[in-house]
């Protein structure tokens, strides 16, 4: 792969590094993990990669079209995330077995069960 291709994403893996270049292929954008080979046999990717996996647009005249989309789906994906942090969640209890429903913001904490105060993990 040539070095100058453009960086367009930086994924936390590589499987998130695919994704990104699939999604663009299906909008008709060229892009490729960069140096997949040296990241995919690692244990530990990040060693060779600490600031992510990046994914290059391999033509340069579709680079500001790949920022617009790539831009665009990011928000979607903020936008979405955002929504959903505000939706109560439901949580069942390990201990006595009822559930509980929590404000969306609690998403991911422990929190006290307010059947019998045990501890639960309130899913993401």
């Amino acid at each position: 792969m040539s070095r100058d291709w453009p960086v367009i994403y930086r994924a936390a893996d590589v499987g998130e590094a695919d994704i990104v270049v699939h999604w663009l292929a299906e909008r008709g954008i060229a892009a490729e993990v960069k140096d997949r080979h040296a990241a995919s046999t690692l244990q530990f990717p990040q060693i060779v990669a600490p600031c992510g996996i990046e994914v290059c647009v391999m033509d340069r005249s579709q680079l500001d079209e790949a920022q617009s989309i790539l831009a665009d789906y990011l928000n979607q994906q903020d936008l979405e995330r955002d929504a959903k942090s505000d939706e109560p969640v439901i949580a069942e209890c390990e201990e006595c077995g009822k559930s509980t429903t929590f404000p969306g913001d609690l998403r991911g904490r422990v929190e006290n069960c307010k059947h019998c105060d045990a501890y639960i993990d309130v899913p993401e």
